[in-house]
């Protein structure tokens, strides 16, 4: 099996601070050892799903907001947050696995080689809240990143921000809040 490192069009990452060298080795090897299991268990398996991952080039198919919007639509999720990212995920085929990484300093690492699904590396001892967030930035990454450039990190937050959580939604309920704080004062 072939093996790929951090930073190439394959695995991407998301981390909050600097990892070593040595740290950076370790983990593109647990995850490229993680990658060929999680392969070869599925190999005489039939894995259907309702969903697909598609991809897109951010500029080109619009902004990474508009991208969130049109995966969005493509997994048919319904309007506001997302009650399950996992399940969606599943839904689409990809593969999110809770992970004891050695190091608190790697929120999570994607990495889609087909025929092997989109598979998604969550640190295990985060809060759900910023396990969300790193699953929905992951998520950016793998359907718009096929290439590094300087704005990947950006673009996968802009997407990630849509994707959970669409601006008109919010919008929407801003304006609720501020109708129903309007007639409340009314009284």
């Amino acid at each position: 099996d072939q093996v790929f490192g951090l930073g190439t069009s394959f695995l991407f990452h998301r981390k909050r601070q600097t990892l070593g060298a040595g740290d950076m080795r370790r983990l593109e090897a647990e995850i490229n050892v993680a990658r060929m299991r999680i392969g070869r268990l599925l190999r005489g398996l039939e894995h259907e799903h309702v969903n697909d991952f598609a991809t897109y080039t951010p500029h080109e198919d619009g902004t990474p907001e508009d991208i969130g919007q049109m995966m969005r639509a493509a997994w048919k999720l319904p309007s506001g947050p997302i009650r399950n990212l996992t399940h969606a995920v599943e839904s689409a085929g990809g593969i999110v696995v809770y992970y004891p990484f050695a190091s608190k300093k790697v929120d999570g690492v994607s990495l889609w080689v087909p025929p092997t699904p989109p598979l998604f590396f969550l640190n295990d001892t985060f809060p759900t809240d910023r396990t969300r967030w790193t699953l929905a930035h992951e998520i950016g990454h793998v359907v718009m990143h096929r290439h590094v450039s300087v704005e990947i990190e950006q673009e996968a937050d802009q997407f990630a921000s849509e994707f959970l959580m669409p601006l008109i939604y919010y919008i929407y309920l801003d304006f609720l809040y501020q109708t129903e704080s309007t007639e409340y004062q009314m009284l």
